[in-house]
């Protein structure tokens, strides 16, 4: 009695570990089946899209200056170059009276195509030319300033897709990675790089946005108003070669131009006006000398950055992939995207750097050849 009581808990022992351990297998197996049709569907189909609703409709039904950006068809932008833009604000101003002259479009590239004087509605019958001067050159530096920001800008931008195109290629090569030598906090860090990428280019937008919006005040153009969601797409290549300046004929033409006269015996009052424009003067060339070296250093850093990644797109062709690997390369990934935005920083500095001589010395209408006649 005792040996059948014994043999049959033994045999329901036996049962119920055969039957744990079945389930055990099969639970294993579908988590492995899961796995390996995740890592099949990375490789070999593309994820499936979110359905979207189409908003074409409710576009139509809004009157364009409150659509976002986003819902202004593909192709509403302008191309314009930096000399354009000068010439809009000038001939857009409400300060100045701004005339086109017949004569200068006879094909003479030294004839004037404008005659600009101040308005009239400024309450002044007659101003110096020098007056008219400073204003002209003040529009022009603020023109040139709106539009190299916004130079800068769209490349920030520009760089910032690309990083995050880089971003999400090292989240799915870490996923493919997970039954090999990934962990989950590998994945977690990847995706955590992505997220912060996501949040750099959004902010890269607004700045562009931003930047534009600035320009297009500026240019007070009817087809560029701020409500109308317009694109401008710069055209103007920012200067790469280094431009050699003399100090002493800067500051020689500055004084002709802004200050009393230069010649005969200066009272004190004079010579404190002179001293403020020589010091404006020598701060605008160091600032061109400045900004070329850093740009020169910054583009330095960016080959050896670029170098460093070409290494490590030969060992991915090794295949010596590793989460170690993925990690290291994103580091350099950084390290390059903060270089190439310091020399895009830089050749914009440059650019401005000449911008800010010129209106040191009130030449920014001739360093473009903007062929404006100055009336009083």
């Amino acid at each position: 009695m005792f040996d059948k009581q014994r043999s049959g808990r033994l045999r329901a022992v036996l049962v119920m570990g055969t039957l744990c351990a079945g389930a055990a297998l099969v639970q294993s197996d579908l988590h492995l089946a899961g796995v390996n049709a995740c890592l099949a569907a990375s490789s070999s189909s593309p994820a499936q899209q979110p359905k979207t609703t189409d908003t074409n409709e409710k576009n139509r039904a809004q009157p364009a200056w409150s659509q976002p950006a986003s819902a202004i068809p593909e192709g509403e932008s302008f191309e314009l170059s930096l000399k354009d833009c000068l010439v809009m604000a000038i001939t857009n101003h409400p300060d100045l009276a701004v005339t086109e002259l017949a004569d200068g479009q006879a094909g003479d590239p030294t004839r004037p195509l404008f005659a600009v004087k101040l308005a009239k509605n400024l309450g002044l019958a007659t101003t110096p030319k020098v007056e008219l001067l400073n204003r002209i050159n003040a529009i022009l530096y603020d023109t040139e300033k709106a539009y190299l920001d916004l130079i800068l800008a769209r490349d920030r931008r520009r760089i910032r897709q690309e990083m995050l195109k880089y971003a999400k290629t090292s989240v799915k090569e870490t996923k493919r990675r997970i039954l090999i030598d990934a962990s989950e906090v590998d994945v977690r860090l990847v995706q955590a790089n992505m997220q912060a990428r996501l949040s750099e280019l959004s902010f890269a937008e607004e700045q562009v946005e931003a930047a534009e919006d600035r320009l297009k005040l500026l240019l007070n153009d009817s087809k560029l108003g701020l409500p109308s969601g317009v694109a401008i797409i710069p055209t103007t290549a920012v200067l790469t070669e280094r431009v050699m300046v003399d100090l002493y004929d800067q500051i020689l033409t500055a004084l002709k131009r802004r200050g009393p006269s230069i010649e005969g015996d200066l009272n004190k009052a004079d010579r404190a006006s002179h001293g403020r424009i020589i010091l404006e003067v020598k701060d605008a060339c160091r600032r061109v000398d400045g900004a070329w070296e850093r740009m020169a250093i910054e583009a330095k850093c960016v080959e050896e950055w670029t170098n460093c990644l070409k290494v490590c797109e030969m060992m991915k062709e090794l295949r010596a992939i590793t989460p170690g690997f993925i990690n290291k390369l994103r580091g350099f990934e950084e390290r390059l995207t903060l270089a190439r935005l310091r020399h895009v920083d830089a050749k914009v500095a440059y650019m401005m750097a000449f911008t800010s001589l010129g209106r040191a010395t009130r030449t920014l209408h001739e360093r473009h050849i903007l062929r404006l006649k100055l009336e009083e």
